[in-house]
């Protein structure tokens, strides 16, 4: 469904893609059909393949069937590649945020609006923040041809010539 999204170029305002890339065939298209349908901005929230976390989950889908056993997780680098590589050198912000399993209040709010912390490799959620350059899909149009006569015999002299 994300790769040929049934809206017009530019409709909506932004496009959110939340642990959906992880679980498309072809993630590269679907960032570019968000691309074509926001006018504003595209965020994308993957989960990350450095993560702790996410290297226990990917290891536990090897022995138990689960959701994560089919997931693609990203990288930061990886993601960004594929975005320059569909949209050109345009601005991206992005971050990660760490996942504290038990640990909650203001210690927990105080690390994680920690800079450092924010823009760590191994954060369990990379978010990236996309300023997409307006694309539009072309459409073949139907072209009316006008046959045109290629011999259009001269008036006057020309005429009267033929007749004797």
């Amino acid at each position: 469904m994300a790769d040929d999204l049934p809206f017009e170029d530019n409709s909506f305002d932004a496009a959110l893609l939340f642990t959906s890339l992880e679980f498309t065939d072809r993630p590269a298209k679907a960032i570019e059909e968000a691309c074509r349908v926001a006018k504003d901005r595209v965020v994308i929230g993957v989960l990350n393949r450095y993560a702790p976390q996410n290297m226990f989950r990917r290891f536990k889908s090897f022995f138990f069937t689960n959701i994560y056993t089919q997931a693609h997780f990203f990288s930061i680098w990886e993601l960004r590649q594929i975005l320059f590589a569909i949209l050109g050198n345009v601005p991206i912000k992005w971050r990660t945020t760490p996942q504290f399993p038990f640990v909650s209040g203001p210690w927990a709010f105080y690390i994680e609006s920690l800079g450092l912390v924010q823009k760590s490799f191994c954060g369990s959620l990379i978010a990236m923040q996309i300023k997409p350059v307006p694309k539009f899909r072309t459409r073949p149009l139907a072209l009316k041809i006008w046959k045109r006569k290629i011999y259009k015999p001269a008036t006057g002299l020309v005429t009267e010539m033929r007749k004797e």
